[in-house]
């Protein structure tokens, strides 16, 4: 291997020119023979092949408006890509058309004729990197619950403090009905006679964000002080009025904190975002006396509305393997594996041994493996990728 020094007419080289390869590591610009990799003509290999000849072909046959639109996409800023001396180029339209068709075909989605719509996603959160030697447990990647749009929806919740304490008239009158809204040393109170029902006690006034996209799953109402030998209902309020089924509670409240309904529970009703984001939503309380007439009160009453939002459309990860062997080298070196992994709903892992070890052979101990792991759009747009390390044990 030949060292090189550059000067003032060439700043950089890289790649293979007349049999020698150009890079550079943290020795400096070094040159080589060109070693060409193996070529062990796999199922998975061949089949790339065929596609990247099909897709050259198929250009032909898109109109000259499909044509324009992928030249179009490919000037785009997102679209800007950097060589390895780290200056910025484009793709040609009919590049980016083969990449993206192959990348459609790597995740085993159909071909489009059509440039990629979606935004370049995010780079994927990958928590760690397993390559066992043995395959007991499988290699695998780790990544969070849902990471590729897949899994259980993350619950958000909203908390809803009560900003105006009023009274409905429906019955017997409280007093201070305003004491309801923070808690501190005084509270709203009702004097009921035997059997006497009282108005129902609303804690609204809170203007709220919940995204306009939300489903609403449950509802849980707190409140810091209630008290009274009576029978408490206990409910939601929609526009300043009640909606749904109560929750009841018979005989003596004993003055302590309690709270009513869950994070999926929706007390009978179901509620939009629209609605819930008002003013006019919160909780009300209303009791009934069981004799011989009493005193109730309550402070500091809010709710909690739980809520999901629309999981991201289902996305394809894509790993790519590599051996530290092969340091600075590109994808189209021998020692360069690419791996696709399938989701399914609720995993948190990618298990790749079986395909790895048909790829390569069996993992070696003791050697780092490199991964790049993709997020890929269903219509073709890829992230930039997380890489992860792991020494094969």
């Amino acid at each position: 291997m030949a060292i090189i020094k550059l000067g003032a007419l060439v700043v950089g080289i890289r790649g293979t020119l007349g049999g020698v390869t150009y890079s550079q590591n943290r020795s400096g610009p070094f040159a080589k023979s060109f070693a060409r990799g193996a070529d062990p003509r796999s199922t998975k290999q061949d089949a790339q092949r065929a596609t990247l000849a099909g897709s050259a072909r198929s250009w032909a046959d898109l109109s000259v408006g499909q044509r324009s639109a992928w030249d179009t996409w490919a000037a785009l800023p997102a679209q800007e890509k950097t060589n390895p001396l780290g200056e910025t180029y484009y793709l040609s339209g009919f590049q980016w058309y083969i990449t993206v068709q192959n990348w459609l075909a790597t995740a085993g989605r159909i071909p489009t004729t059509d440039p990629p719509t979606s935004e370049r996603p995010t780079a994927p959160t990958i928590t760690s990197l397993t390559v066992d030697v043995d395959g007991a447990p499988a290699s695998n990647i780790l990544y969070p619950a849902g990471e590729f749009g897949l899994g259980p929806p993350k619950i958000y919740a909203l908390y809803k403090p009560t900003r105006l304490g009023t009274t409905d008239g429906s019955g017997v009158e409280w007093t201070n009905p305003r004491y309801n809204e923070v808690l501190d040393a005084q509270s709203a109170t009702v004097t009921l006679a035997a059997y006497a029902t009282s108005s129902r006690l609303l804690a609204t006034g809170y203007v709220s964000t919940m995204p306009p996209t939300a489903t609403i799953v449950g509802v849980r109402v707190d409140s810091a002080y209630t008290r009274g030998p009576n029978t408490l209902a206990r409910g939601i309020i929609i526009a300043n009025a009640p909606v749904g089924t109560p929750k009841t509670v018979d005989g003596a409240v004993d003055g302590s904190y309690r709270y009513w309904g869950s994070n999926s529970d929706l007390w009978g009703t179901t509620f939009t975002p629209a609605e819930v984001n008002t003013n006019a939503s919160g909780t009300y309380m209303r009791l009934t006396d069981i004799g011989p007439g009493s005193v109730g009160a309550e402070d500091n009453a809010f709710n909690t509305w739980y809520y999901t939002l629309p999981l991201p459309d289902p996305t394809d990860c894509i790993i790519e393997i590599f051996l530290a062997a092969s340091p600075g080298k590109t994808t189209k070196t021998s020692g360069y594996r690419l791996l696709l992994a399938t989701q399914t709903p609720g995993n948190v892992t990618v298990e790749f041994q079986d395909e790895l070890e048909a790829l390569g052979g069996a993992p070696l101990a003791g050697t780092k493996y490199f991964a790049r792991v993709y997020r890929q759009t269903p219509d073709g747009n890829r992230s930039t990728p997380t890489t992860i390390t792991d020494i094969a044990s």
